[in-house]
C-alpha cells in the first residue's frame, strides 16, 4: 500500500512538473524585444516540402489565423513590417534506428528581423497525422505559443466558422488547407 501511495505522489509531481515547466522556462528565457514590442508583421511564405500540403495553402491558412487573432497589423512588404513569420511545412521521417519510419508532419514558424534578416526565434508545431481534420487546431497552438512568448498565457480563441478576410494571393484557395 505504502509503494501504491509513493508511486501516486510521484505520478502527480511529475504531471506537475511537466505542466508548469514550459512557463517557467518562457518566463527565465530572454525574449528578443522586437518580438514583445512588435505592432506590425509581414506573413512569409517558407514553403512546403511535402505533396500534402501545397505552399499557397499553407499561407492562406497561417495569414487567416493571425489575422484572426488580430495582434498584428499585417503588412504587405516586410521593410514595413516589425516582425516577419515565416511560415513552412514539412514530413520528415522520424527516428529510423528500430528498421521502421513514418513521416512525422511539422509546422515550422521562424520569427525574423526584417532590417537584419537574424532570427529570433523559431516554433515547430508537430501536426496530426491527418491533418485535414486538425489544421485550425495546429494554427492556433503556434499562436498561443507566439502569445506566450509576449507574456500573454491565455490560449488563443478557436477560429472564427465564418469565412476570413483572404490575403492577397492569385490563386483562389480551397477551404481545408490540408
Amino acid at each position: 500500500m505504502r509503494q501504491i501511495v509513493r508511486i501516486a505522489l510521484l505520478s502527480c509531481a511529475a504531471t506537475l512538473i511537466c505542466l508548469i515547466a514550459p512557463f517557467a522556462a518562457a518566463q527565465s528565457v530572454s525574449i528578443p524585444a522586437q518580438i514583445v514590442s512588435a505592432k506590425t508583421a509581414f506573413i512569409s511564405n517558407g514553403g512546403s516540402t511535402a505533396p500534402a500540403l501545397s505552399a499557397n495553402d499553407l499561407y492562406v491558412g497561417f495569414y487567416s489565423a493571425m489575422k484572426s487573432w488580430g495582434k498584428y497589423e499585417l503588412r504587405n512588404t516586410p521593410a514595413s513590417a516589425d516582425l516577419v513569420f515565416m511560415i513552412s511545412y514539412a514530413e520528415p521521417p522520424s527516428d529510423t534506428s528500430n528498421g521502421t519510419s513514418f513521416r512525422k508532419p511539422q509546422l515550422t514558424l521562424v520569427i525574423l528581423d526584417p532590417k537584419t534578416q537574424v532570427t529570433l526565434w523559431t516554433i515547430t508545431e508537430f501536426a496530426q497525422p491527418n491533418p485535414h481534420k486538425a489544421a485550425d487546431r495546429t494554427f492556433e497552438n503556434l499562436i498561443d505559443q507566439v502569445k506566450r512568448l509576449q507574456g500573454d498565457h491565455s490560449p488563443a480563441a478557436p477560429a472564427a466558422k465564418a469565412a476570413p478576410e483572404e490575403p492577397p494571393q492569385k490563386e483562389k484557395s480551397p477551404k481545408h488547407i490540408w
